[in-house]
């Protein structure tokens, strides 16, 4: 089959995974044929295979191990109530995406997760023009103004049963681009207030990240680590600051016996340190931390969790431009030695299969 030779030509040639279903049609419709191919370029390929009886369904990347807690996330989670409560109520599907057109959060009923499943309308897919042609998504992105895309106006046939309404996320203070939100239902139900609805689910997320503003936590590792609240430099111990970098990897939180391993590893320290240590930064903090699951309650943005975000994403030449200094050295962190660690082998690699000078840490690091 020739799809299958072009996926075993650039399999070996790219750096992250992607997830593409094909389906024969119409004399094999219904059978699809999962295929794990490594080339952005190759579903370009594929999707000159029109002609010849296939059609290519949303590429899905896999998600982040550690998901960084981004200014649009953390933003969607405080309105993640509101937006689901609208997605029951009208039987529809809300998506969030990042600026690289991947979904990062969705809401819908059971029966419209079930249909849209299929078309991989779920977390880690991403809907870039150049890959599977017109779509809501890639529209409010490139025009930065809320659209509405017609079930036959998509150019993925798999998706013509479909309205979807989209609108750019703005971010209110730099007024630049940080996402976009999607409303997806079946072509039966178009309402001509579709856009209109869209357009006020992206003022909620814009308005909560208005909010945001009050709060922000940076952490910088170039040299030594450096935390900021606020844009006020935190004078606290190198201890404290690996506590907070080990509390930013774990957005969701993380139990004190977690956080004492991560933090010690074999060293024998009481766990009673441990808490005393806790209570100081959350009094630094401004008791911006839930208690018992150590969850960081104010935004955060990380520039060793960019780093890797922008791998997992496949966006190689953001990465290399973020990772152009000394990063979290010295640390005594086991965990976060370890997550240095492999963040240089991936590099090495990546730029190793690009057929680029690699990256070693005599040079970088």
């Amino acid at each position: 089959m020739q799809v299958q030779k072009i996926i075993a030509e650039y399999f070996k040639q790219h750096q992250y995974e992607l997830i593409v279903n094909y389906a024969l049609c119409p004399s094999d419709k219904g059978q699809y044929h999962g295929a794990k191919i490594l080339s952005p370029l190759l579903q370009q390929r594929a999707l000159n295979f029109q002609q010849a009886e296939y059609y290519l369904v949303v590429p899905f990347i896999r998600p982040l191990k550690y998901q960084p807690v981004s200014r649009l996330m953390f933003a969607v989670q405080q309105c993640a109530e509101k937006l689901a409560h609208i997605a029951q109520q009208s039987d529809l599907e809300i998506a969030v995406a990042d600026i690289s057109s991947t979904i990062v959060w969705t809401a819908s009923t059971p029966l419209m997760q079930s249909k849209q499943r299929p078309l991989h309308f779920m977390l880690g897919a991403q809907w870039l023009e150049e890959t599977i042609g017109t779509n809501a998504f890639a529209q409010a992105k490139e025009k930065l103004k809320s659209v509405c895309v017609m079930g036959n106006e998509h150019q993925l046939s798999a998706l013509r049963d479909w309205i979807c309404y989209a609108a750019p996320i703005i971010d209110p203070i730099s007024q630049t681009l940080i996402g976009i939100i999607n409303l997806s239902i079946r072509s039966e139900q178009h309402n001509v207030l579709g856009t209109l609805a869209v357009e006020q689910c992206a003022i909620m997320i814009e308005n909560e990240i208005r909010d945001q503003r009050q709060h922000c936590l940076k952490i910088d590792t170039r040299s030594e680590i450096k935390i900021f609240l606020n844009n006020e430099a935190l004078q606290i111990t190198p201890q404290q600051k690996e506590i907070i970098c080990i509390l930013a990897m774990h957005p969701q939180g993380i139990e004190l016996n977690q956080l004492h391993h991560a933090l010690y590893g074999e060293r024998k320290t009481r766990i009673d340190t441990l808490k005393a240590e806790m209570g100081k930064i959350k009094r630094i903090l401004r008791g911006c931390i839930k208690p018992r699951s150590y969850q960081l309650l104010l935004h955060v943005e990380a520039d060793f969790l960019k780093i890797e975000h922008a791998l997992d994403s496949g966006q190689i030449q953001h990465a290399q431009q973020l990772y152009q200094h000394n990063c979290l050295a010295n640390v005594r962190s086991p965990v976060l030695a370890a997550w240095r660690s492999c963040l240089i082998s991936r590099f090495t690699t990546t730029l190793q299969q690009k057929k680029s000078q690699p990256w070693t840490e005599q040079q970088y690091c």
